[in-house]
């Protein structure tokens, strides 16, 4: 347990794939053969995942994620498949994304991608064109991760998840994560959104906390007002700092005692 909790924290450094071992893999993968619970089988499906891909037996991890009966080593697998698959993976994972019949699964395969380092152009290409057409699925889970994750990795789809992000909360089909997908296309550092992006996330989340939508999506679209334009976060907090919904005033309440 302890190994596999280090080297989950190893993850996807240079140095686990530089270091990666074979004897500690076979041991990890005894090891989460006999696992019985989910709170022992995940740091060990994660661990086995992450040294087994980096050893570079991309096949054998993945039919053994996908023999288990345990729920928890599937959906920690396929988050952690990416991280040092990479490319190799790649076509696995867009058959999951897309046919596969477990909807945690596919949303756990989405939320993994872009974990480790940096997309590569052709990395990136070949994620954005996978993940784009997801952003508006039937399934509110799979669209706010792919949205998410489309928002994180690919800047120049950043007008598409603003679009379809408008899609969804015309639909009813909009919450907290969604409003999380939002907040990836306002970037930080060298991906920040552009001003008229930004607008449109204020636009957006503004409709968001006018609607009809649960008191934490409210609050979170508030919040996230705020982060985005804090003149705009202030004006809006002052409009709902007696909102019928507690978690709306409370968001509201701390964005009125910010220091400006």
């Amino acid at each position: 347990a302890l190994s596999a909790h280090r080297i989950s924290r190893l993850a996807y450094s240079q140095r686990m794939r530089e270091e990666a071992d074979n004897k500690v893999y076979v041991c990890l993968k005894d090891a989460l053969s006999k696992a019985k619970r989910a709170r022992e089988a995940r740091p060990l499906s994660r661990a086995v995942v992450y040294m087994g891909t980096a050893l570079k037996k991309d096949t054998e991890v993945i039919k053994l994620i996908d023999a288990s009966e345990l729920d928890s080593v599937k959906t920690t697998g396929y988050n952690a498949l990416w991280a040092n698959g990479r490319l190799r993976v790649f076509d696995h994972l867009g058959k999951t994304i897309k046919d596969g019949k477990d909807d945690k699964v596919r949303v756990e395969a989405i939320r993994g991608i872009g974990l480790g380092q940096r997309l590569n152009p052709e990395e990136e290409g070949k994620v954005c064109g996978l993940l784009v057409p997801f952003m508006e699925n039937d399934n509110l889970n799979i669209a706010a991760a792919a949205a998410s994750r489309v928002g994180s990795y690919c800047p120049k789809n950043k007008d598409k998840v603003l679009g379809s992000a408008e899609a969804m909360i015309k639909k009813k089909k909009f919450d907290f994560t969604y409003v999380g997908a939002l907040r990836s296309v306002k970037g930080y550092f060298s991906n920040k959104a552009t001003p008229a992006q930004i607008k449109k996330i204020v636009a957006l989340c503004q409709t968001v906390v006018a609607g009809t939508f649960s008191d934490l999506t409210r609050s979170s679209a508030l919040r996230l007002v705020n982060d985005a334009d804090a003149a705009e976060g202030k004006k809006i907090a002052t409009k709902y700092s007696k909102d019928g919904a507690k978690w709306v005033r409370e968001a509201a309440a701390k964005i009125l005692k910010k220091k400006k």
